[in-house]
């Protein structure tokens, strides 16, 4: 299942998620990294998209190669929020049918943070996700979390919800969790993460709260690693990509903008005596756009 959390405020966008592959009946984890988070900045839209549930199947499957291609191809840097979830949705439902993996292990929601045209989001696209205040959100709170109910069975199709603050605030907020984890052995981190969120906090220090909460869900569950994909988005269109790892190797998000698209990306650190040596690399994308008929 993995574990990606994501943050949204009027001004800042972070999002944390974890890269280990896992085995869908013995969870036991793989060999490599599977890039999670992604980093859109289109024409209308500049957000994070992260990730859960089916990683990869033994026929060739792979999630996150085909969401990458399936937003360039829908040319998502020129759509909107509305016009991707619902693409998505529809591309998602055809592609999980096509799949002969048993329906148990189909569980997967995509979950997109940040502005439309200056005003921020969160977006969830799921096949097993529900939310609860998609026609009544409660924005009557100082600070409000969209309620949802996981599914025990995976939905007929893909369904997408987006929630927007209402008469926003500086200080509103949303944290979004999912993942394989229990809440009370997070509970603190959680708590901490809140109080930071309530104050006039540098993104630096969300991001960091936000991956000692992924390393501590790390401990308690199989399925989440502890390499590190972190995204500092902000309304400007802003962004840093704060990381934590095990070994030398940076992973690097994958990117979509309107001055072109890259993905597995990578960087290395070797510091020798006073030298500090960078070497990054990473894979220019290339898409066959889908025209719309008419």
């Amino acid at each position: 299942m993995s574990f990606v959390i994501t943050t949204c405020s009027p001004e800042t966008v972070v999002q944390v998620s974890e890269t280990r592959l896992s085995d869908l009946a013995t969870k036991r984890p793989l060999p490599g990294h599977l890039r999670k988070t992604f980093v859109i900045r289109g024409r209308h839209t500049h957000f994070v998209l992260g990730w859960i549930g089916l990683a990869s199947t033994q026929f060739g499957h792979n999630t996150s190669a085909w969401l990458f291609k399936a937003l360039g191809e829908m040319n998502a840097v020129e759509l909107t929020i509305e016009e991707i979830a619902n693409l998505l949705g529809q591309l998602a439902t055809t592609r999980f049918l096509e799949l002969s993996t048993p329906g148990e292990h189909k569980h997967t929601a995509f979950v997109m943070a940040g502005w439309q045209q200056g005003e921020p989001f969160i977006c969830t696209v799921s096949n097993y996700v529900d939310v609860y205040n998609r026609i009544s959100p409660a924005f009557d709170l100082k600070h409000h979390i969209p309620t949802i109910r996981e599914a025990k069975n995976i939905f007929p199709k893909f369904e997408s919800s987006i929630q927007r603050f209402r008469d926003i605030k500086d200080r509103d907020y949303v944290v979004h969790v999912m993942g394989d984890f229990d809440r009370d052995d997070l509970e603190s981190h959680f708590r901490g993460l809140e109080g930071l969120l309530k104050k006039d906090t540098s993104p630096d220090q969300i991001s960091g709260a936000c991956m000692q909460v992924v390393l501590e869900a790390s401990k308690h569950s199989e399925t989440v690693g502890r390499t590190l994909i972190g995204v500092e988005l902000e309304s400007t269109g802003r962004m840093m990509w704060p990381f934590y790892t095990e070994n030398d190797e940076i992973i690097v998000p994958p990117y979509l903008g309107l001055d072109g698209a890259h993905t597995e990306g990578r960087m290395s650190v070797t510091i020798s005596g006073d030298e500090l040596s960078v070497r990054a690399e990473a894979k220019v994308a290339k898409f066959e756009r889908v025209e719309k008929a008419g």
